[in-house]
């Protein structure tokens, strides 16, 4: 049952995989209520899809996931053409007209892929409910009467007002809905996971042609293993000897030198589908990823336009739910996601005919065709983009949309096309590098590009009737306030062709909305977009939620767990049972009071629970105070006990620190990091170090691979008035290995702990041990709660660290 059991779900979205997991995230974070069921016993843990393309790397880094998922990923830039034991041609990835801060695609394990989405969803508040299948559900004017039954057969009613069907290609809700998959079934393909001791390269696809038929090699984030896709063969897939085998054979024929391949981790064989249905929505019901669209897993496609339609769906419910946006709002679902699909199934039909090349003149066309285009570079240059627009999903667009608004303005980016820039633009232009930022917001953008006072009133009269909804920010070449985008290059106006007293509108999955004149078209393009102005009270004004806004919390603490082997100061939990605090009161009552009493007489036998525990200040998320550091030059350092509340209430900003290497970063690295988001630390902001260490908690690497500060960073926060630092690291120090490997190097000794002893010259507090910060959804706009713990005379003391968000 979900952990708000007394109260019906918003939305209920059937199916966990990656879809119905991104759709559950997307809600939540914008707090909506949902329910999250599935019908299998539990998370899958066999591979399925692997490539993670350009476009879905944007919307993870929307999401707040990136940071954990890129480390556990290999990047992929080529795709290699291998004939009977010759190289015939690397294709490059080339995104010269498609510009993107990830010009790659990435191989992650999909089971890694939804342990990444659980572990952010629960700590957005939805758990996985694994086993609890829909039989039945019925629609009714105001909402869905669902039927869900257990595992342990016991079967429950519930009522949402909208239902989502995530759940796969044999969906019970697009069965329900009578919608049928239309299309066509082709080939059988076989699928095996195996290590091979080959030399082809880790970064590359590699389609291999034995002179009767292809392989496809496509490279796990693991050294070695690979997924073999024969295109050819799937006779005795449940004999791995003969798989092993088989596949033996061609590996050699196509690379032309022996290979082994062990025993495969899984084979699986399946058909190749291209269907699709004609309608994602019917009522409050709709449907996404493989319960709308299956397609020919040859460009890897299934898995990416499975979160783009979850991406796209989420939002626009939680608008409406919110009462930010009209019903009508959801018509654009179905509108823009119909298309793409359609779309797709073109593509990845041409993919699927490219790579299993069973012709007998096949050979002989690939080794022409490679010779010609060795030949004319700009036509193999024109391929290799032609290639990569079919899979990148950067060029698919919604310029159709009834969200699009058309423009007077033919130049930059248009409206129904995505906001982006490239990875080189994103790193010189501090205009891109705030809007990077701010779309990570889960609201709209409105981009104000307003230098007169007038202009200026019309973005506040904008931010106070529909800032609930939508991030209102002005474009000016500095920034003179936190509601200011600096782009101090013009950039910004450029690439959207801008002028002063015009505005840009993106939508929250980074898509441009519209554009126009400030004093003209603003009003007028909210109304065409169905979003609802704010009441007197500064409410949505028609907010479905009679409580009014709801307080969003996002959870950032650890948790305490005497089962963790690796925690550094290892917790002993002790539980008295209902049971045995009945007896104990039994034998207390008869110690003190000469009282024979009968535990039986109690509801079920039992009494009360009791937890003891055995453990330090310094176990699982905490906060430190100055006595921790050691003695002070002057006066007395104060204990947990004395800190005052006020530093542990306080605005919050979080730093990016992931991707840095082990060690300690200094004051140059965090001056980068303010001028990236548009915002300098104020007096007793509280300053989180987003340094993706709480990925590695629970594992010995936790101790020694992570990101600290250096003296000088330190100082800098100090300076700035910051007085509650916070890292999700094990220390805001470097690690103990990397400071003694220093000190031994220079033999000074101020690379000892500098950051801990900063605080015996000023005092300042600590929280270590912090978890979930990539789940914030930008650097500001949040305030931190960490109230420690009231220890006397303590240098430390427990917190249940949360960020508090409107």
């Amino acid at each position: 049952m979900p952990e708000d059991a007394g109260e019906d779900p918003e939305v209920l979205v059937v199916g966990a995989g990656p879809v119905g997991l991104t759709v559950a995230h997307e809600l939540a974070r914008r707090g909506v209520r949902a329910r999250l069921v599935d019908r299998s016993a539990g998370p899958a843990t066999t591979s399925r899809a692997l490539a993670t393309h350009a476009r879905t790397l944007e919307i993870w880094h929307q999401m707040g996931l990136l940071g954990e998922l890129l480390p556990r990923g290999r990047r992929v830039e080529h795709f290699t053409l291998h004939l009977q034991g010759k190289t015939l041609m690397c294709f490059d990835t080339n995104y010269d007209t498609m510009p993107t801060r990830f010009p790659f695609s990435l191989m992650v394990d999909q089971v890694v892929t939804e342990e990444v989405l659980r572990r952010q969803v629960q700590a957005l508040g939805v758990t996985v409910e694994w086993g609890v299948e829909l039989t039945w559900f019925d629609q009714e004017p105001d909402g869905v009467l669902a039927e869900l039954r257990h595992a342990d057969g016991t079967v429950e009613q519930v009522t949402a007002a909208w239902l989502v069907g995530a759940d796969g290609a044999r969906s019970t809700v697009r069965k329900r809905l009578n919608l049928r998959l239309q299309g066509d079934s082709t080939q059988t393909w076989l699928n095996a996971d195996v290590v091979l001791d080959t030399d082809l390269a880790g970064d590359s696809n590699h389609l291999l042609h034995t002179g009767r038929g292809t392989l496809l090699l496509v490279p796990f984030p693991e050294p070695g293993k690979w997924r073999v896709v024969d295109t050819e063969d799937t006779d005795h897939a449940d004999d791995a000897r003969i798989v092993r085998a088989r596949l033996a054979d061609k590996l050699t024929r196509a690379l032309g030198r022996p290979v082994e391949v062990p025993e495969p981790s899984w084979i699986s064989v399946f058909t190749v589908q291209q269907r699709m249905i004609d309608r994602m929505r019917a009522g409050r019901c709709f449907v996404a990823g493989d319960a709308a669209h299956v397609h020919s897993p040859a460009s890897g496609q299934g898995m990416n336009t499975g979160i783009q339609d979850a991406y796209n769906l989420a939002w626009k419910l939680a608008d409406v739910v919110r009462g930010h946006a009209k019903e009508s709002l959801l018509d654009s679902y179905g509108a823009e996601r119909v298309p793409i699909g359609e779309t797709l199934l073109r593509t990845t039909k041409t993919a699927t005919a490219l790579v299993s090349l069973r012709n007998t003149v096949a050979p002989l066309v690939m080794a022409a065709g490679t010779r010609l285009l060795g030949a004319l570079k700009p036509l193999k240059r024109r391929i290799e983009r032609t290639m990569i627009r079919g899979f990148c999903g950067l060029t698919l667009n919604y310029a159709h949309s009834p969200l699009s608004l058309a423009c007077a303005t033919p130049d930059g980016i248009q409206p129904g096309h995505r906001v982006g820039c490239s990875v080189e633009r994103a790193r010189t232009s501090p205009g891109w590098q705030g809007l990077v930022t701010e779309l990570t917001d889960p609201r709209w953008t409105l981009l104000a590009f307003a230098d007169s006072r007038e202009q200026r009133q019309l973005a506040a009269q904008a931010e106070r009737r529909y800032g609930k909804a939508v991030s209102v920010r002005v474009v000016a070449e500095a920034a003179t306030s936190k509601r200011v985008l600096a782009d101090p290059g013009d950039d910004l106006a450029r690439d959207f062709a801008m002028r002063a007293g015009y505005f840009v509108l993106i939508r929250p999955d980074g898509y441009l909305a519209a554009k126009g004149r400030l004093s003209e078209d603003l009003d007028g393009a909210f109304a065409a977009l169905g979003l609802a102005p704010a009441d007197a009270g500064g409410n949505p004004a028609h907010h479905l939620d009679s409580g009014g806004p709801r307080m969003r919390i996002i959870d950032l603490s650890a948790t305490v767990d005497a089962a963790d082997r690796w925690e550094a100061n290892p917790v002993t939990h002790e539980v008295l049972t209902a049971a045995e605090g009945a007896q104990h009161m039994a034998e207390e009552m008869k110690e003190h009071f000469g009282i024979d009493f009968d535990p039986s007489v109690l509801p079920g036998g039992e009494l009360l629970t009791l937890d003891t525990l055995t453990l330090t200040t310094h176990t699982g998320t905490h906060v430190d105070a100055p006595s921790h550091y050691g003695t002070p030059r002057d006066g007395v350092a104060r204990n947990i006990d004395q800190m005052p509340l006020e530093w542990f209430l306080r605005p919050g900003v979080v730093l990016d620190l992931t991707g840095e290497p082990v060690g300690a970063v200094g004051a140059d690295r965090l001056r980068k990091e303010f001028e990236r988001i548009g915002y300098t630390p104020k007096p007793l902001d509280i300053v989180l170090l987003n340094t993706g260490a709480d990925a590695l908690a629970g594992s010995p690497k936790y101790f020694t691979d992570f990101t600290g500060l250096d003296g000088k960073a330190t100082e800098l926060l100090l300076d700035l008035g910051v007085r509650v630092i916070g890292t999700d690291a094990f220390s805001l120090d470097a690690p103990f290995g990397h400071m003694i490997a220093e000190y031994r190097r220079t033999g000074d000794r101020a690379v000892l702990w500098p950051a801990h002893f900063a605080g015996r010259d000023r005092e300042y507090c600590q929280i270590e041990g912090l978890t979930n910060l990539a789940a914030l959804p930008s650097p500001t706009g949040f305030s931190v709660s960490c109230l420690p713990v009231k220890i006397a005379g303590a240098g430390a003391g427990w917190t249940r660290a949360v960020a508090l968000l409107d």
